[in-house]
């Protein structure tokens, strides 16, 4: 009996052991780009070795898998899709959890209403909202230069007195919409630089009085300036031309009177924070302090993280160079050329370059290099002293065991210094002349903006004439050789002078026959009187013509002037009126 009754209790325990898991719950899907779909749940109960089967459409989509996340690709942006769940083991099946549905994003639509407007700080842009639109990727001369999540944006890498063509193309993480039509704008200034004021700032900057500028100092000195730390790090690195790591004020003068820092690429960005900052570790991949330093200062620790946890798709805590969105990139990517792609120097005078890489090239090149100068393959330092003037496209490489990546650098021997005086004067009254005196041998020269009057020779540099209008002008001038151009800007303040009559003091007619005299006067004059006409006899005020017909005999002193915006000259005018016949 004892033996039936225990066997009867092991056959009714096995349902309890052995018996289908329960449905899936909190089922979820999320649209991680326009082409693929997350979908996680909460795990079954029911005994060991559970799997998962999910179904698209109530079609089964994948393998089975035994983790509560699924990722399914290759879908189409914009569709529709319906997800649900069922749980398996050696028993059998559970019953499909219910369908949640998830919408694949489309891509944007092209922004429009693109303007530009040149500020004090730059080119302003400003564009209409997309629908869909999670960012702006804005294109200056047609290259990428950022990104905005608004719809404005400010260009602060602008050159005075230039030309900037930009557009706009939205994007979200389906993909990134045509570029919208480009807009034309062109920034203020006459590039003058004023030493004396930015080494006054220098001063301002250098808070411990020691002839230099740390990056600490640096950042200190731009509190209005909320661009990510690595982007002021790339900026401060750019004009740091003798890489001591500290700003002398001869750098930060050319840097700020008119030097151009370009914009860090993605690549050259994700570099900084993870290699070139203070707690940058080297390792390829960005922790969420590195990631810190690529967003505005200021930004928010939420915010930070908020954006961080989007990029980090696995969830591993840190980013890759693809999650923080360079396109097609790798940690594992070949170098980086990131030195400035500009270099000049003077015949005879030594000349060193050096080429910089990210991630530590092994080897550099350098071909079509002015003659008198060589690379040292090794260390990719370009040196020597220069003997011809011209200018040289240099296609310069850095290579490590990852590719080689090139780029073409500008080289520019002997550019024209304009050092003829920065001002002038002129009056409508004189001929001027001024002549254009610059180094290096111009071949030719240019000046913008002379008043209306004056010329120039392009082949001396001669300005010469006489203005016939007044004010000041700012005069951009040109000096050219196969080098390049250098450039000045003349201060030409053009005055008049008080007129002086230049007319005869004498003049004769006759009673019944008509009568005319013209008042003429040295610079021209804008209005004239005549005081004691005969009767006849009248003027006009603004030619100077005394005309009439007079009545009677007479012998009339006149007194006659003429006037312009710098005064008046007044002379007395003899008339004599005769008898008829």
């Amino acid at each position: 009996m004892r033996f039936f009754i225990l066997s009867l209790l092991a056959l009714t325990a096995v349902p309890a052991l052995a018996q289908t898991p329960t449905i899936p719950t909190n089922v979820q899907a999320t649209a991680t780009s326009g082409n693929a779909v997350t979908v996680t749940w909460t795990a079954s109960t029911g005994g060991a070795g559970i799997t998962y089967r999910v179904f698209r459409n109530n079609t089964q989509t994948g393998t089975d898998t035994s983790s509560t996340t699924f990722s399914d690709s290759s879908l189409t942006p914009g569709t529709t899709y319906q997800y649900s769940v069922s749980a398996i083991n050696s028993v059998g099946a559970s019953a499909r959890s219910a369908n949640v549905s998830v919408t694949t994003p489309t891509t944007p639509g092209v922004p429009t209403g693109l303007s530009g407007t040149a500020g004090t700080d730059g080119v302003v842009l400003r564009w209409n909202s997309v629908s869909g639109a999670t960012e702006y990727v804005i294109f200056r001369n047609g290259t990428e230069i950022d990104t905005s999540t608004t719809t404005t944006y400010t260009d602060t890498e602008t050159d005075f007195a230039t030309t900037y063509r930009y557009s706009v193309a939205s994007s979200n993480s389906s993909g990134d919409s045509s570029r919208s039509a480009e807009v034309a704008v062109t920034t203020r200034g006459d590039g003058t630089y004023r030493t004396a004021y930015w080494t006054r700032v220098f001063e301002e900057a250098d808070g411990d009085f020691d002839g230099i500028v740390t990056f600490e100092e640096y950042l200190v000195s731009h509190p209005v300036t909320k661009r990510p730390e690595v982007f002021m790090l790339h900026r401060y690195r750019s004009i740091d031309d003798d890489e001591s790591g500290d700003l002398t004020v001869d750098e930060y003068i050319e840097h700020f009177a008119g030097k151009k820092v370009k914009r860090p690429s993605k690549v050259q960005t994700f570099t900084l924070a993870d290699v070139y900052s203070e707690i940058g570790d080297g390792d390829g991949y960005l922790d969420p302090y590195e990631f810190a330093l690529t967003m505005n200062r200021g930004t928010k620790e939420s915010q930070v993280m908020k954006k961080f946890n989007k990029l980090d798709k696995n969830g591993s805590g840190y980013l890759s160079e693809v999650e923080f969105g360079i396109r097609y990139g790798k940690a594992e990517a070949a170098t980086e050329i990131i030195s400035s792609l500009t270099a000049s120097g003077n015949p005879g005078e030594p000349f060193t370059y050096e080429i910089i890489g990210t991630k530590n090239p092994t080897s550099y090149g350098a071909t079509n290099l002015p003659p008198g100068l060589t690379l040292d393959p090794v260390t990719g330092i370009i040196s020597g002293t220069p003997t011809t003037i011209g200018m040289w496209g240099v296609a310069i490489s850095a290579t490590d065991d990852m590719g080689t990546n090139t780029a073409t650098l500008t080289v520019r021997i002997g550019v024209p210094t304009i050092t003829s005086v920065a001002t002038a004067s002129a009056t409508t009254a004189t001929a001027f002349s001024y002549q254009i005196v610059a180094t290096q041998t111009p071949s030719n020269y240019s000046a913008t903006n002379l008043p209306a009057g004056i010329t120039l020779d392009t082949a001396t540099g001669l300005i010469s004439g006489t203005a016939t209008v007044t004010g000041t002008f700012n005069v951009v001038l040109g000096a050219t050789n196969a080098a390049g151009t250098g450039s000045k800007t003349l201060v030409l303040t053009v005055t008049t002078v008080p007129p002086a009559i230049t007319s005869t003091l004498t003049a004769t007619g006759t009673v019944g026959t008509a009568f005319s005299y013209q008042i003429t006067a040295t610079p021209a004059a804008t209005s004239y009187t005549a005081v004691g006409l005969p009767s006849g006899l009248t003027i006009s005020a603004t030619t100077g013509l005394i005309s009439g017909t007079p009545v009677s005999v007479s012998t009339t002193s006149v007194t006659i002037t003429a006037t312009n915006a710098a005064g008046t000259d007044s002379e007395t005018l003899v008339i004599t009126i005769s008898a008829a016949g």
